[in-house]
């Protein structure tokens, strides 16, 4: 009688074991080096969480960043205009959440 594929094993059947010894390889990551544009938004964010603490303004503030560093990367002058791009957008963010946050919106 042939012995059934592991798939094909009824529920009460011997479980896979991990391998043990030898056979496990450790494989080591490292995370992918920050561009300096990258770099500048995270400063940039770190600033304007520091200057404003409350909980409710660290998602639009990380939201203006993403999208600062989207549009600033489309132009050839990243490093340059991303501290404007931040700003402008973080400011229209964070109006937004204390109007959502009051109920006006």
């Amino acid at each position: 009688m042939r012995k059934p594929r592991p798939s094909c094993r009824p529920m009460g059947a011997r479980r896979n074991r991990p391998l043990k010894g030898d056979f496990v390889n450790r494989i080591e990551f490292a995370p992918p080096a920050s561009s300096p544009v990258e770099q500048l938004l995270g400063n940039l964010l770190a600033r304007a969480l520091r200057t404003f603490p409350e909980s409710h303004f660290k998602r639009p503030l990380m939201r203006a960043g993403r999208e600062a560093l989207r549009l600033a990367e489309r132009t050839g002058y990243a490093l340059l205009l991303l501290p404007e791009l931040f700003a402008e957008l973080a400011i229209a963010e964070m109006l937004k959440a204390e109007y959502l946050r009051m109920g006006r919106i």
